[in-house]
C-alpha cells in the first residue's frame, strides 16, 4: 500500500514548545520522528513517518508498546458518545501525553492476539471487541498510524501542530488510505475539521465551531488502498500562510458504516503516514551564530565593545540583527541566582532598544516590555529581561537593533574588561557572552552608526565597494562559506546562486545572487 503523506510547512525558529503537540526539534525513533535542517536555506523539516523501532507484537504473545509523541489524539466512542478507547491496552487519547501504540502486522493479528486458543469462544479472554491504537505494517520496515476500532463505529483522529513562532512556507499535505475494509461489507465516510489556536472540533457532541470543515472528505474503499492525497490549504481554499505563527488542529471523524454494534464485526480502518513539516527558521545575522540552539555551556562571544558614554553609568551599545522573526524577541540578563549579587550590567527601563533608521543610525525607539530582576517568594532572583512583541499575525520581522547595556561607573578603570552572559531568543535561542571594555575618557554620548560598506551581486559574483577589511560570506542560516580579503571582495567573489549574508567592517548585508 502506498505510504501516506501529511506535510505541513512552516517555521521561524527554534522556540520552546508546550507539551500538547509534536516536538519539532529532535529525532524520536520510536514514533518515527526525524528532523533535518537545511542550513543554507535556513529551513527545518519535521517528519513523522510512524516507522517505529519497536518489535512486532506476536499474536498470542506479549504486546510490544511503542510510545508515540504528544500531538496525536485518537478516540473511539460507543453509540452513546462515551469514550471507550480508555480500556487497558494501546491508546493515545490525550494531546498532552505520550500514548502507547501496538506494533501490529494487520487487523487479523490484533484479533488473534486477543483471542486465546485455549479458552472457550467469547470468553473473557477474547478481547477482539477492544479498540487499539496501532503502528501497522505496510512492509516490515514501513509502518502507518491507525486504529483498530473493535466492535465500535465512531472514530476520531486528531493532530495538533504548533507553529507559534514558526513561518509556514508551503501547504500542509497528507494522504489517507484504507488499511483494512473490515467485515461489515460497508464503507465509512470521514469529515475533516480544521481549527486555529484551540481545538474547536465538536465531535461527537459539542457546540464549538472550527474555522473550517468539509463533509464527506474521505470514504473508505471496498478494497485496501483508495489513497487520497490532500493539500490542506488548497482543499480549504485558503492561503497556507494562515498556518504561520499559530496552533493548527486537524481532525478526521466518522460515525462509521451505520451498522449496529455486533459481536465479531469491525468497521474499516484508515491509515495516516508521513506527518511532515518544513519551517523557515529565524536567522541570526549578527552574531552569525548558525541556526542550532546554543546550550549555554559555550556561549557565543561578541567582539569587545567599548562604552560610548559615561556619567554615573557606562553605556555599551550591543548590535543585534535577525531575519524572518515571527515570534517575540526576548533579551535576558542570564545571571545565575548564586552570583546575582555580583551582577554588573542592567538594561534601561525605557528607550533601551533602538532600531536602525535605514541610514545606519540607531535612533528609532523600539517598544518593549521591561521586567526588573527581583527576589521572588522562594528567595531566588528572577532574571531581568526585555521582550519585543511579535510582529502582526502571519508576518515576519527583520531586526537591526541596538540594545543599551549599562553598568555603574563604580571603581572601574579605563581598559578594564567586564563580562556577563545574555540569553537572546527571537525564535532561535542563543547564549551570548557580552564583553565590555571600559573607557572613562568619553564625556558625551557618541553617535552609534552602522558602518555600511556597499555590497551588490552581478553575473554570479558578490562585490563590495571600497571594503578595507576581510569579507565573510555566510548562508542566511549563519554558516560561514567564504572569508576573503578586501581586495578579492572588491574584485568579485564567485559563488553559486542563493541568498547570502555578507559581513565586513562590522556591517552585514543580505545579498541575492541569481
Amino acid at each position: 500500500m502506498k505510504k501516506l503523506l501529511l506535510s505541513a510547512i512552516a517555521f521561524a525558529g527554534i522556540v520552546s514548545m508546550v507539551n500538547a503537540q509534536f516536538r519539532m526539534d529532535n529525532n524520536y525513533p520510536t514514533a518515527g520522528i526525524k528532523v533535518t535542517t537545511d542550513t543554507l536555506a535556513a529551513k527545518r523539516t519535521f517528519l513523522s513517518d510512524f516507522n517505529t523501532d519497536k518489535v512486532l507484537t506476536i499474536p498470542g504473545g506479549t504486546s510490544q508498546k511503542a510510545q508515540n509523541q504528544r500531538g496525536v489524539q485518537i478516540k473511539i466512542y460507543n453509540e452513546l458518545a462515551a469514550n471507550v478507547s480508555s480500556a487497558d491496552g494501546a491508546k493515545s487519547e490525550n494531546y498532552g501525553a505520550n500514548g502507547n501504540m501496538l506494533h501490529i502486522t494487520n487487523a487479523d493479528s490484533i484479533i488473534k492476539h486477543y483471542t486465546s486458543a485455549t479458552s472457550p469462544a467469547f470468553s473473557i479472554n477474547h478481547n477482539y471487541w477492544r479498540p487499539e491504537c496501532c503502528y501497522l505494517d505496510v512492509t516490515p520496515t514501513n509502518q502507518v498510524l491507525s486504529m483498530y476500532p473493535g466492535i465500535y463505529k465512531k472514530q476520531d483522529y486528531r493532530f495538533q501542530l504548533n507553529f507559534a513562532g514558526y513561518q509556514v512556507v508551503s501547504d500542509i499535505e497528507f494522504d489517507l488510505a484504507t488499511f483494512a475494509i473490515g467485515n461489515t461489507g460497508k464503507t465509512a465516510s470521514y469529515k475533516l475539521w480544521v481549527s486555529f489556536d484551540s481545538d474547536k472540533t465538536p465531535y461527537p457532541t459539542g457546540t464549538t465551531t472550527p474555522e473550517y470543515s468539509l463533509n464527506n472528505f474521505y470514504t473508505t474503499g471496498t478494497a485496501v488502498g483508495n489513497a487520497k492525497h490532500v493539500k490542506l490549504a488548497q482543499a480549504l481554499g485558503i492561503d497556507s500562510a494562515l498556518f504561520s505563527n499559530r496552533k493548527v488542529y486537524i481532525a478526521l471523524t466518522t460515525d462509521g458504516t451505520g451498522d449496529f454494534i455486533k459481536s465479531c464485526y469491525y468497521d474499516p480502518m484508515i491509515s495516516i503516514d508521513n506527518l511532515k513539516a518544513t519551517f523557515a527558521l529565524t536567522n541570526w545575522i549578527k552574531p552569525a551564530t548558525g541556526i542550532i540552539t546554543n546550550t549555554g555551556t559555550t556561549p557565543y562571544k561578541n567582539d569587545t565593545i567599548t562604552n560610548t558614554k559615561v556619567d554615573s553609568l557606562l553605556y555599551f551599545p550591543v548590535i543585534l540583527k535577525t531575519a524572518n522573526r515571527v515570534g517575540t524577541f526576548t533579551i535576558v540578563s542570564d545571571i545565575a541566582d548564586a552570583v546575582h549579587g555580583t551582577k554588573k550590567f542592567h538594561f534601561l527601563k525605557t528607550a533601551g532598544i533602538k532600531a536602525n533608521d535605514g541610514n545606519g543610525n540607531y535612533t528609532v525607539d523600539v517598544p518593549y516590555t521591561y521586567y526588573k530582576d527581583s527576589l521572588n517568594a522562594s528567595v531566588q532572583w528572577t532574571k531581568e529581561q526585555m521582550i519585543i512583541a511579535a510582529p502582526a499575525a502571519q508576518t515576519s520581522a527583520n531586526d537591526d537593533i541596538l540594545v543599551w547595556m549599562t553598568c555603574p561607573k563604580g571603581s572601574y578603570t579605563t581598559g578594564q574588561i567586564l563580562s556577563e552572559q545574555l540569553e537572546l531568543n527571537p525564535g532561535t535561542r542563543i547564549y551570548y557572552l557580552f564583553n565590555g571594555k571600559v573607557d572613562l575618557t568619553v564625556t558625551s554620548l557618541s553617535p552609534v552608526k552602522a558602518s555600511v560598506i556597499p555590497v551588490y551581486s552581478s553575473n554570479g559574483k558578490i562585490y563590495t565597494v571600497d571594503a578595507t577589511s576581510n569579507v565573510t560570506v555566510t548562508s542566511v542560516g549563519g554558516v560561514v562559506l567564504k572569508t576573503v580579503s578586501a581586495e578579492e571582495a572588491n574584485a568579485g567573489i564567485a559563488i553559486e546562486e542563493g541568498v547570502y549574508i555578507v559581513t565586513t567592517s562590522g556591517s552585514s548585508t543580505k545579498v541575492i545572487v541569481e
